[in-house]
């Protein structure tokens, strides 16, 4: 049986617990192990446990289990409220090069992208559920819709919509995102629309 202050470990941590941070909180490898062994926990990739029949926080579990994933292009859109659209495969963005070990059980959309245009913008952001996890912020979320090829042009147009009905823009970063990554012309046509 499953005691209680394991229990509340899971909770603090979003239902999601590696084994490097189960021993930081003093539970041991053999204790976890365990559990594991007595149905308690279910392994869903190497040293990544959540309790057993327990629906931890999807994008916390897909970040711990993918760590140099960034939340990215119209799922973290979603997050910020700029579109109802939310793709049924989360999209996280890569560096080029980074040799990605999938799940078949945690699908993901991968991009792989430049590594100057990874490092951009990343932020850490609240999941609906209010756990940390690594999304580009607003600006280079709506560079990234602009310059995909797979980005629906109404999904880009509500993004853009959604970001300027907030209210707290950064038309500065927005713009000197668009000019680095080459979207200039196609932000400001819609910024004339919202903005």
């Amino acid at each position: 049986m499953l005691n209680q202050k394991t229990r509340q470990i899971f909770e603090k941590n979003g239902g999601v617990l590696t084994l490097p941070k189960a021993l930081e909180y003093g539970l041991s490898k053999e204790g976890v192990r365990k559990m594991y062994l007595r149905g308690e926990l279910e392994k869903v990739h190497a040293g990544v446990y959540t309790l057993k029949n327990d629906l931890p926080d999807e994008l916390l579990l897909l970040q711990t289990v993918y760590s140099k994933g960034v939340l990215s292009h119209e799922s973290a859109a979603a997050l910020y409220g700029f579109t109802s659209f939310t793709p049924t495969e989360p999209i996280f963005s890569f560096p080029q090069g980074y040799k990605l070990y999938r799940n078949p059980e945690l699908v993901i959309a991968p991009y792989f992208v430049s590594r100057e245009q990874y490092q951009t913008g990343i932020e850490e952001v609240q999941t609906w559920e209010g756990n940390p996890i690594l999304a580009y912020n607003p600006e280079k979320t709506l560079v990234d819709l602009a310059r995909s090829r797979y980005t629906l042009p109404l999904i880009f147009e509500e993004a853009m919509q959604g970001y300027f009905a907030l209210g707290d823009v950064n038309v500065e970063r927005l713009l000197d995102y668009a000019e680095q990554f080459g979207v200039l012309d196609k932000v400001k046509k819609e910024m004339t629309v919202y903005a």
